[in-house]
């Protein structure tokens, strides 16, 4: 098919967004949600003149009286659109013949796994490679004493080049280095491991 009215509006869907714009935000939408939603604008004769992307997570289908349609969250409220109104797009869900779901959430446990080790890289790297440790005086200390300890501590490794320089302690302060966790053993094998299992989800092959 070379020429076609849809083939326009697929080309130039609305006024600000081409045709490229479009397809690629809609294939990111299936592949990180497993959905894609696109409105249908029509004319006064009811003929599509404009296609426009919809957010999946503020779209839910509905059923009602024999009929399904969607349903679409605003910060106005929500609107109902007909079926006919929106092209509908989604990956297969094994649970589910109305929704979607993306290779990604396939591989959710995985994905926490890895966001939360990334999230103690990144607080190791800020406190400057001292995690496991304890700060110890010979004085008696109230718990605001305390606190107020732990955050001028934190507060000499606040910065990269507070890192380098050494710390000078108060009188009486000892910093004694603790035995390390078992989750500083193996993360960086863990990650790739993780890396590689959510890159086969989406047909990639091991590195």
């Amino acid at each position: 098919i070379i020429q076609h009215p849809f083939l326009n509006i697929w080309d130039k869907p609305n006024p600000l967004w081409s045709g490229r714009m479009l397809r690629e935000l809609i294939q990111s939408h299936l592949d990180l949600c497993g959905e894609g939603y696109i409105l249908k604008v029509r004319n006064g004769l009811g003929v599509p003149t404009e296609l426009w992307p919809l957010i999946p997570s503020d779209m839910s289908i509905k059923y009602d009286r024999g009929e399904y349609s969607f349903e679409m969250q605003t910060e106005n409220g929500k609107s109902r659109y007909p079926m006919e109104d929106i092209i509908y797009l989604r990956y297969a869900k094994a649970n589910s013949p109305m929704t979607g779901e993306s290779p990604l959430q396939a591989k959710n446990i995985q994905y926490d796994i890895g966001y939360e080790i990334d999230k103690y890289h990144y607080m190791l790297f800020k406190r400057g490679g001292f995690f496991h440790y304890a700060l110890s005086t010979d004085q008696n200390v109230t718990g605001k004493q305390a606190d107020d300890i732990r955050e001028a501590w934190a507060s000499k490794l606040s910065t990269l080049e507070s890192k380098f320089k050494p710390p000078v302690l108060p009188k009486g302060l000892k910093v004694t280095q603790l035995q390390g966790s078992s989750l500083d053993l193996g993360t960086h094998e863990t990650s790739n491991d993780i890396r590689d299992q959510i890159l086969a989800a989406y047909g990639v092959p091991k590195a």
